[in-house]
C-alpha cells in the first residue's frame, strides 16, 4: 500500500508541475500548483481509502458470515462424511456378502451348466433314439400292412377252403359209403392173391422135377448138350397210371411235405418250417395234397385231422417211396 501511495504522489506531483509550468512558464507557480494538487489528490486518496476501508469492512463482515456458513457447511459435510463412511462400511460388508453369494451363484451356475450340457447330450441321444423308433415304426407299419394283406388273402383262402371243406365232407360221406365195398373187394383180391401164390408154389415143384428128368433126344439132335433152366427175372413193379399222374403234378414243397410225413415220426416242426418258408400254413399245404390225391387217385393220401399228420393207408407207403426214389434219380 505504501509503494502505491508514493507512486501516486510522484505521479500527481510530476503531472501537476508539468502542466502548471507549461501553462504559466514559471516554476514557482508550477511548484505551488503541484503542492496544491498533491494535497488535493492526497485528500481524495484518503477519502477513497476510507470508502474502500468501509467497503472492506463490509466485505470482511460478509466473509465472516461466509466463514460461519462454511463452518456450518463443514460440520454438515463432516456429518455427511461420517454417514458416507458408515454407509461405505455397510456397502463394503454388503459387497462382501454379495461376493460370497456371487461365488455360491457361480458354483451353482457351473453345476447347472454341467447339468445343461448333460441334458443337451441326453436330448441328442433321445433324438437319435426317437429317429430309430420312427424308422422301426415305419418298418413295422409296412410289415403290418403286408401282414394285413396276407391276412386278407388268408381269409379269402380260408373262405374258399371252408367251401371246399364242405364239398369235401360231402364227397367223404359219399366215399365212406364206397369204402366198405372197396374193403370187401380188397379182401377178396387179397384172398385171390394168396390162392394164386399157393398155386404158383405148387407149380414150381413139378417144374423142378421136370427139369431134372431126362428125355430121349429127338432125331437129328447131336451132341451131349445139357439142358439148363434159369429162373426168369421178375419185372420191376411200375406205378399205376393214376399214381404216376399224382407224382407228376406234385410240386417241390408238396414233395417235401410228403417226405417229412413218411420219414419222420413227428414231422410237425419240419412241416411248420417248410410252410413258413412259403409264407403259408401246413394245413393249407396238406389240403392241397389231398385235393390233388382226390383228383388223381380218387382218395385222400393224408389222414384228415391226424396229429401228427400221417398217411391214410399203409399200402400208400410203398408207392410214395417209389415216387421219392424216382424223383431223386430224375
Amino acid at each position: 500500500m505504501v509503494i502505491n501511495l508514493s507512486l501516486f504522489c510522484q505521479v500527481v506531483l510530476g503531472a501537476s508541475f508539468l502542466f502548471s509550468f507549461i501553462a504559466n512558464q514559471s516554476w514557482q507557480s508550477a511548484l505551488g500548483g503541484s503542492v496544491v494538487a498533491l494535497i488535493s489528490g492526497f485528500l481524495g486518496l484518503v477519502a477513497v481509502g476510507r470508502q474502500q476501508l468501509g467497503n472492506q469492512k463490509k466485505i470482511i463482515t460478509v466473509l465472516e458470515g461466509n466463514i460461519l456458513d462454511l463452518q456450518d457447511y463443514e460440520q454438515q459435510m463432516q456429518e455427511s462424511l461420517a454417514q458416507i463412511v458408515y454407509q461405505h462400511q455397510q456397502v463394503e460388508s454388503h459387497t462382501r456378502f454379495l461376493q460370497a453369494e456371487l461365488g455360491k451363484l457361480q458354483s451353482k451356475i457351473a453345476v447347472h451348466r454341467n447339468y445343461k450340457e448333460q441334458l443337451n447330450s441326453d436330448l441328442l441321444n433321445l433324438d437319435k433314439y426317437n429317429r430309430q423308433i420312427e424308422e422301426d415304426v415305419k418298418e413295422r407299419q409296412t410289415r403290418i400292412l403286408q401282414l394285413e394283406k396276407q391276412r386278407m388273402n388268408l381269409e379269402m383262402v380260408v373262405g374258399s377252403l371252408s367251401e371246399r371243406k364242405k364239398q369235401v365232407e360231402l364227397e367223404v360221406r359219399e366215399l365212406e359209403q364206397d369204402v366198405d365195398v372197396i374193403q370187401e373187394f380188397k379182401l377178396q383180391l387179397e384172398a385171390q392173391l394168396n390162392n394164386i401164390e399157393i398155386k404158383i408154389q405148387e407149380l414150381e415143384t413139378p417144374l423142378g422135377t421136370i427139369a431134372s428128368t431126362t428125355y430121349p433126344q429127338p432125331v437129328g439132335f447131336s451132341g451131349n448138350q445139357p439142358v439148363h433152366t434159369s429162373p426168369r427175372p421178375r419185372p420191376k413193379k411200375k406205378l399205376p397210371t393214376e399214381w404216376q399222374e399224382f407224382a407228376d403234378r406234385l410240386t417241390r414243397v408238396e414233395m417235401e411235405i410228403l417226405r417229412a410225413i413218411v420219414e419222420q415220426n413227428n414231422p410237425n416242426a419240419l412241416l411248420k418250417q417248410i410252410a413258413q418258408s412259403e409264407i403259408t400254413m401246413p394245413e393249407l399245404l396238406i389240403d392241397g395234397i389231398n385235393e390233388l390225391a382226390l383228383a388223381t387217385i380218387n382218395d385222400l393220401i393224408i389222414a384228415p385231422g391226424s396229429n401228427p399228420p400221417s398217411i391214410a393207408e399203409t399200402e400208400y407207403f410203398q408207392n410214395l417211396r417209389q415216387i421219392f426214389a424216382t424223383i431223386t434219380h430224375k
